[in-house]
């Protein structure tokens, strides 16, 4: 008897741990992607480059057309990879729920749900954005 409660216990740190550190994890990402989002606009990079070094108008034309193609590119990284983040995603999801007993389940699938129609919503503004 004190075996499996020692066990739940166990158990119940650790899904609280793996919880907690998931959803800094998301946090931090989402928080991080935002300023970024505001932060570096090709428009704005080009500005502090030219503030910096002190670019003529056709270097700054250069500058911004560099910049445009660099994120293009990783636009395209991010594209190739995102399957390979969302199969990692999904395999910690399953190994955290696998710990879990029925009804912890249930809200686990509930608080996954929430996360991913953020998660949606974040990449619609992203799109909306560009």
């Amino acid at each position: 008897m004190f075996s499996n409660s020692k066990r739940k216990a166990q158990l119940i740190v650790v899904t609280t741990f793996l919880l907690g550190a998931f959803t800094g994890g998301l946090a931090t990402y989402i928080v991080q992607k935002q300023q970024s989002q505001k932060s570096t606009t090709v428009t704005s990079v080009a500005a502090e480059v030219d503030q910096r070094v002190g670019l003529q108008a056709e270097q700054r034309t250069q500058v911004e057309s560099v910049l445009q193609e660099t994120r293009q590119q990783y636009k395209t990284v991010k594209e190739q990879t995102r399957p390979q983040y969302d199969a990692i995603r999904q395999s910690g999801r399953s190994k955290i729920r696998s710990l879990l007993n029925a009804e912890q389940q249930a809200r686990f699938d509930q608080y996954v749900q929430e996360l991913d129609a953020k998660r949606a919503a974040a990449r619609q503004a992203e799109a909306a954005a560009k």
